[in-house]
């Protein structure tokens, strides 16, 4: 250390200075205290000694400057004294001080290094370029805190007078209650110049556990060295500088940012933070509980301190996230690629509020121009960070001591239901009704329902199945204690990408709203659940994606961009200007849905709008069993309802449940843009982690284990547990710390030095199986800890289970979909060109996921009209419902039960497909357009047989594989990779051809498909055609199988062979017969199936049936 001190001016200059401190030598500068009180005595004041930050106060006052090329302090990380590994250094590069009274001034470069025995020895945490520091401190005392000529210390025999009715302080005026500390940290925006010079952030893992265990060192309390009676001196207690603050301000302010977080030292799974600017303020408060005093036990407890947040608001600048994972890595300049983009955004602002409840939100984000990506590599990526950051903060949780504490259970007082209906009324019944006296609702809904547009659509449908919509109900019940998050976004963009077609879906939104609701705790059976849900609100919502994916090869991928503003926001309505937006709805650049998005390059993809404005809801509500290992926290348990006045079924009830509702849907595609969003539904949305799946699996065998065992037992298997995951973590420690000091030897001799790497390796790999091991156990803790706590609230709250217990399986996931009413319309390639136009009303899809791996599929369609758009048709409208026949029914009914497999092989217990009677009228160019739309490749002409062989080998796509992956969650393949399996086909064994035909064959157990009626009408290609009618009456039979092996190739080639043997006969019968028939003026009857054809059918298909079957057409 060089330095220089004016004592005129109060300056000081300095090359370079270095310190080191660190809370574990606190007991050693109590002793040099001690010592100087021998050299130095103490006053004979008898008042109480003033604090180490007053004492400095009272004697250290004025201003200082000082100025310095290199100052670098360490901390010590450890309460070892003599540690020489755990430590942080900062250094400070051309640093200058002025202090004053009260008010601190800090201007220079900062770089945080981190030295710990690991692997992650010397790395650079942060680097600031240039510092403005600020520090304002505001003393609470009774007098003025600068007023350090108001002690006047007293001997002790020449006390003031009023010292006898109170104790005395010479120090009263001057000793402080508290600090109040205002800090204000920015960096100049002159000093980013490059990647290199803006301020950056290097985290991994094991850094936040590092950091975490140096806050602890910080606020450790030493023991008081050599006080008491024994040594002649009064026993202090050293308070302590982080419980002096009463409130802290705080405001951050950095020009650019660069955050980088990895998993470990050598993993490549990571994101990066690119920021054009933030700015942070944060009010914070401490609170004091001042110690307890338990007479009976003789105890007295300490001062609880806490902080509590007042208010913080933040705002970001332009920030772009990508990801890194598998083969993706970050370029060598630093810079953003486009191939690694996750989210990225204009501005975002946070702001918590200090007051929330159910309507003020605890957090506020909102967000302008949002951007997101969502590939196949990014969900992997983000995945595996997820899954890190949960097993890090569920290590932290099991390991602490108030996992195997009592909780604090209460229960919650009974609130009666509020019934919306009219109580009944003792008297007889009057006809009418009063709206004064029983239905006083009545009026008011009325009143209610003047201001909304009701629609009424002429054709009959099936009731709307919102109603029926769990999630909905869920997620909107008057059960909410906090709306924890709200989330406004504002032109918001996300591109989808799968794995297997070329091409992008971008989806658009002009406004977004996502809350977050805490609930009220649930019962279901003997179990107490956490209930939480979130619900997004989407308008303005648009569908964009290339017209042509072929044209441009592969290449569609790379050559995306993202929209202008003034695409994504929507237009307010100018009466002025109608004609104009009447006429720009029939243009490319109009808002209506197939318009083309024009664009200044030449060599961008044109997005063409696949589907036009619509709203969206989705609604997500889930429950979890697992109860935090708090003790503090209080748990709320509700009283149990009676099942007549829940407005939901018992089975309903704590199942995690996934709406989408869609209001008004319109959309247009051609086959190539279809074939893309098949692929991203198929990846990217029904996609479901293995790894997680397998886990599930694991924990639930735990929890019945856990049902076999007592209180005791189970409390002693935890502390075990416990105990044996702390040897685990210390020994990944111990390993970590020898390959540190292996990594630091420096040996000049070969031989030695092959051993050394010998060594190094063998702790590598030992070092990986511990940590597999620390995973394993940490699993199992976790779910014994969590049946622990259960197990408590139970000893509370008991149900009987004999009465509530179901039997079977339990309904455990839900997805639901909804559109009220949907027009899709098919065109050519161009995107222009119309084939046809579909209109769905009130359709309904519901997947039920129970805790067996089994379910249950429905799928219903309330209308469906079908209208042929080919120039020149002699039919309009190719197939809607038959009008003639009034019923409630839905159009088209699907139901679809699942049992668990049986060697790989999917069993479907339950097939039923029900239709209503329709009215077809089809031209034979309509049916060959739509076959090439939905079966591009395929030569619709050929005969299909049942043993499908050769013809599922030269589709290169099948509307049947499309049904299986869509029902199992299993994705398409490719052309490509189906030709390669052709290609290794002789080269699998035994057990892959097994493997491979589970995969594809399901067993059905009853297969049903009621008969139905259809009136049709056919066109052929040519002017007379002999398979040419007009509206005949067709009855399709009854189809009935029982106990088959079928792909869905065979079932839909066993449907069609069946039905097409009863329509010939039909179809003879009215061709033939309809001249002779209609001169007796009688109407044609077409017969159905004969009572011996069902016997036939109910026992079963025959063998010679079934070799009939085989026998291709």
């Amino acid at each position: 250390m060089n330095m220089r001190l004016n004592k005129k001016s109060n300056r000081a200059s300095s090359t370079e200075y270095n310190c080191t401190y660190g809370p574990c030598w606190e007991p050693c500068l109590s002793m040099i205290s001690l010592v100087w009180n021998s050299i130095s005595a103490p006053s004979f004041d008898p008042s109480q000694p003033l604090p180490f930050w007053d004492k400095m106060r009272f004697l250290l006052h004025g201003k200082l400057l000082w100025s310095s090329e290199k100052i670098v302090t360490t901390m010590l990380a450890s309460n070892d004294p003599y540690n020489e590994t755990e430590t942080v250094e900062m250094l400070w590069e051309d640093f200058g001080l002025d202090w004053a009274l009260g008010e601190i001034r800090i201007k220079s470069g900062l770089k945080i290094f981190l030295r710990t025995a690991s692997r992650y020895d010397d790395s650079q945490i942060l680097s600031l370029p240039d510092v403005r520091l600020k520090v304002l401190l505001g003393w609470e005392c009774s007098g003025d805190p600068h007023e350090h000529h108001a002690v006047q210390l007293c001997a002790p025999d020449k006390l003031p007078h009023y010292s006898s009715t109170e104790e005395h302080d010479s120090y009263r005026q001057f000793r402080s209650s508290c600090v109040n500390v205002t800090l204000n940290f920015d960096v100049s925006p002159g000093s980013c110049t490059s990647n290199e010079k803006m301020p950056n952030l290097l985290l991994y893992s094991n850094t936040f556990r590092w950091i975490e265990q140096f806050l602890k060192s910080l606020t450790t309390k030493n023991r008081n060295v050599r006080r008491g009676k024994v040594f002649g001196n009064r026993v202090l207690l050293k308070p302590q500088l982080s419980k002096h603050f009463g409130k802290l301000q705080f405001s951050f302010s950095l020009p650019k940012v660069l955050v980088t977080y990895w998993m470990s030292h050598s993993s490549s799974y990571g994101f990066r933070v690119f920021s054009d600017g933030l700015q942070l303020t944060a009010s914070f408060r401490q609170t004091v509980q001042h110690s307890s005093v338990n007479r009976e036990m003789n105890v007295q407890r300490r001062k609880i301190y806490t902080w509590s947040t007042h208010h913080m608001t933040c705002t970001w600048w332009a920030t772009q996230i990508h990801v890194y994972g598998g083969e993706s890595r970050p370029p060598s300049d630093g810079s953003p690629s486009e191939d690694t983009f996750l989210l990225g955004f204009g501005r975002v602002q946070y702001a918590r509020e200090t007051f929330p409840g159910k309507d003020v939100p605890l957090h506020k984000v909102t967000a302008f121009d949002l951007k997101m990506a969502w590939t196949a590599e990014n969900r992997d990526a983000c995945l595996t960070i997820a899954d890190g950051v949960h097993r890090a903060h569920m290590l932290r949780r099991i390991l602490s001591n108030d996992a195997v504490k009592t909780l604090n259970v209460h229960l919650e007082e009974t609130v009666e239901p509020k019934d919306p209906t009219p109580k009944k009324e003792t008297k007889t019944h009057r006809r009418g009704y009063s709206v004064t006296e029983t239905n006083p609702w009545m009026l008011t809904q009325l009143i209610d329902e003047v201001g909304t547009k009701l629609v009424a659509h002429c054709e009959q449908a099936s009731d709307v199945p919102i109603d029926s919509l769990i999630g909905v109900h869920q997620s909107t019940m008057d059960d909410v204690k906090l709306l924890n998050w709200q989330i406004d976004l504002f032109n918001s963009q996300l591109v989808l990408k799968g794995c297997e077609r070329d091409g992008f879906l971008l989806v658009c939104a002009a406004k977004s709203q996502l809350l977050q609701n805490f609930h009220r705790n649930v019962w279901k059976r003997s179990l107490l659940l956490s209930k939480k849900s979130w619900s997004a609100k989407l308008s303005g919502m648009q569908y964009f994606a290339p017209i042509s994916l072929s044209a441009s090869g592969t290449n569609n991928k790379e050559k995306f961009r993202w929209l202008p503003r003034e695409v994504i926001d929507e237009k307010s309505q100018d009466t002025g200007g109608f004609a104009d937006d009447f006429v720009q709805k029939f243009t490319a650049t109009g808002e209506a849905v197939g318009g083309v998005v024009q664009t200044e390059e030449e060599s961008a993809v044109q997005l063409q709008r696949i589907v036009s404005r619509c709203s969206c809801q989705i609604y997500f509500c889930y429950f979890s069993d697992e109860l935090k290992t708090d003790s503090s926290e209080d748990i709320s348990v509700p009283p149990q309802i009676d099942p007549k006045h829940q407005s939901l079924n018992t089975d309903a009830i704590g199942i995690d449940v996934l709406t989408l509702k869609h209001n008004m849907l319109e959309a247009t595609s051609n086959s190539e843009q279809y074939e893309m969003v098949v692929d991203i539904v198929n990846n990217l949305a029904l996609f479901v982690d293995p790894i997680k799946k397998e886990m599930g699996e694991k924990r639930r065998r735990l929890r019945f284990e856990c049902q076999l065992m007592g209180m005791a037992e189970m409390r002693a298997k935890i502390m075990r547990y416990q105990s044996e995951l702390r040897e685990i973590v210390s020994l990944g420690r111990y390993l970590e710390r020898q390959l540190f000091y292996l990594s630091n030897e420096e040996n000049t001799n070969t031989t030695s030095t092959e051993k050394i790497e010998y060594t190094e390796d063998q702790l590598i790999q030992e070092a990986e199986e511990t940590k597999q091991r620390m995973l394993t156990v940490s699993e199992k803790l976790a779910t014994y800890i969590s049946s622990y706590k259960q197990r408590q609230v139970n000893q509370v709250k008991e149900f009987d289970e004999g009465k509530n217990a179901k039997k079977g399986v339990e309904v455990i996931r839900r997805f639901e979909v909804c559109f009220e009413d949907c027009i899709w319309k098919l065109t050519e390639s161009d995107g222009q060109i119309a084939l046809a136009q579909t209109q769905i009303r009130n359709f309904l899809y519901t997947r039920t996921v129970r805790d067996s791996n089994c379910g249950d599929h429905l799928f219903e369609v309330g209308s469906v009209r079908i209208t042929n758009l080919l120039p020149d048709t002699i039919y309009k409208h190719a197939l809607h419902r038959d009008e003639t026949r009034q019923t409630r029914q839905p159009a088209i009914r699907l139901y679809v039960r699942d049992m668990p497999p049986v060697g790989g092989i999917s069993v479907k217990e339950h097939f039923e497909l029900n239709i209503a009677p329709m009215v077809a009228e089809i031209t034979h160019r309509l049916f060959d357009k739509m076959m090439r739309f939905f079966f591009p490749g395929r030569n619709i002409h050929a005969n299909d047989s049942l043993d499908g062989g050769d013809d599922e080998s030269s589709s290169t796509f099948s509307f049947t594989r499309k049904i299986a992956s869509t029902l199992s969650m299993r994705s398409n393949k490719s052309a490509s990779e189906k030709l390669g399996l052709q290609k290794s086909l002789y080269e699998k064994d035994d057990i892959d051809r097994m493997k491979e035909r589970a995969d594809k064959v399901n067993h059905f157990m009853y297969i049903k498909i009621p008969e139905v009626s259809f009136v049709v009408s056919y066109k052929g290609n040519k002017d007379k055609n002999l398979i040419d009618v007009n509206q005949f009456n067709f009855i399709f039979p009854l189809c009935e199988y029982h106990e088959q092996n079928w792909t869905w190739l065979d079932l839909a080639l066993a449907v069609k062979q069946r039905c097409k043997r009863v329509l010939v006969q039909q179809f003879m019968k009215q061709k033939l017969l309809r001249n002779r028939i209609s001169n007796f003026s009688i109407e044609p009857t077409p017969q159905g199936v004969s009572e011996d054809e069902k016997k036939r059918i109910a026992v079963g298909i025959t063998t010679s049936d079934q070799k009939s079957l085989k026998t291709p057409k």
